[in-house]
């Protein structure tokens, strides 16, 4: 048997858009739990459309 070694996901509460990492402008951010366990996974940013738009 040969395991595959993945690289580990580093979440750090903000939005992946257009290839970058993004804070939501006014900084909420929502608790992600893991659908198989129930266990915390991160904050995640709490975006709505103008944090996707160019300041």
């Amino acid at each position: 048997m040969t395991t595959t070694s993945l690289p580990s996901l580093s979440l750090d509460g903000r939005a992946f858009i257009n290839g970058e990492r993004i804070a939501a402008r006014d900084g909420q951010t929502f608790d992600c739990f893991s659908p198989v366990d129930g266990r915390l996974l991160a904050p995640v940013a709490r975006g709505q459309a103008a944090t996707s738009t160019p300041p």
